[in-house]
């Protein structure tokens, strides 16, 4: 790789891996920098937990390309309580029948590490 990119992305989590695809897909020569070591996230002990995707981010991925990667990791969410560390307060959805459900897709281990 080049020393010379037009885009340095700091961060390699979804927000900057789906924005490195999105622009490198458009022809940018792009770079993504983060602390943790790509390695890291495939090894045995690496926590990955799930990420929510909501409709408006599920068509994001859709439009550049990385769903159809990730769809038979993603199931719709139904029902989602959110709580932080030992907070006693919570949020608590249901989702409505009639709206497009959000998704679900496993850690960046299993369905994004092969995403490309």
């Amino acid at each position: 790789m080049s020393d010379d990119v037009e885009l340095l992305i700091a961060g390699g989590g979804l927000t900057g891996l789906s924005l490195g695809v999105a622009c490198a897909g458009v022809g940018l020569a792009v770079a993504v920098v983060d602390r943790q070591d790509p390695a890291a996230l495939l090894a045995d002990d690496f926590d990955g937990r799930s990420s929510a995707i909501g409709y408006g981010s599920h068509r994001v991925l859709d439009a550049i390309g990385l769903w159809p990667q990730i769809a038979s990791d993603a199931e719709p969410i139904l029902e989602i309580r959110v709580a932080d560390g030992d907070s006693p307060l919570f949020l608590h959805s249901t989702i409505a029948s009639s709206a497009p459900a959000p998704r679900s897709a496993t850690s960046s281990k299993t369905a994004f590490s092969g995403a490309s």
